[in-house]
């Protein structure tokens, strides 16, 4: 991983206990310096002295792609080669980031991770995807993923560079099924 330089983004929305929560399970499992760990805050405000991270307040709340958007933006802005976007409701694992740059090393430029929430099994990278009933379902690992999932993903500089950012016009849902399409 020579002159790889990964970012954690953790787009915050709700309850600031989840939020600290997912910044220590970080901060606990990984060597993250402070300048390369962002706590996007959609929607609120966050004191920056309550974490040992970098904070992005955005006033108003414009979905969940407009947060990792803006926090994928400032970190490629600070010389990221790859950012670690996750929601502020997950407990970052140890080596999960190992394993996705592993993904990107073998020429993945976007890597879904494994998810527990609220399943009897894991969510193995995102989701399935009915085009005949329009719906989405988790992928518990028995079928190719036809999407990687927002809640927990690495993205390439390049990857995000070429494609663009994600489509923030469906607010809440369906932005990663649109991205990865």
């Amino acid at each position: 991983m020579t002159n790889q330089r990964l970012f954690f983004i953790i787009v915050h929305f709700g309850d600031e206990n989840l939020t600290k929560k997912a910044v220590l399970s970080v901060k606990k499992n990984t060597q993250t310096p402070k300048e390369q760990l962002i706590i996007v805050a959609n929607g609120g405000s966050l004191q920056s002295e309550n974490y040992d991270a970098i904070v992005l307040n955005i006033k108003e709340n414009h979905g969940y792609a407009a947060g990792a958007n803006a926090g994928i933006c400032l970190a490629i802005g600070s010389g990221a080669s790859h950012v670690l976007v996750m929601n502020n409701d997950l407990e970052y694992r140890q080596g999960a980031a190992e394993a996705l740059m592993l993904g990107a090393e073998n020429g993945l430029d976007c890597v879904g991770g494994t998810v527990r929430e609220g399943y009897d099994l894991p969510v193995r990278g995102g989701g399935c995807l009915s085009w005949l009933r329009g719906r989405t379902y988790p992928n518990f690992g028995k079928e190719k993923i036809a999407y990687v999932s927002g809640a927990f993903f690495l993205i390439s500089r390049e990857c995000f560079e070429n494609v663009g950012p994600m489509p923030e016009k469906y607010f809440h849902t369906w932005e990663d099924v649109a991205y990865s399409l």
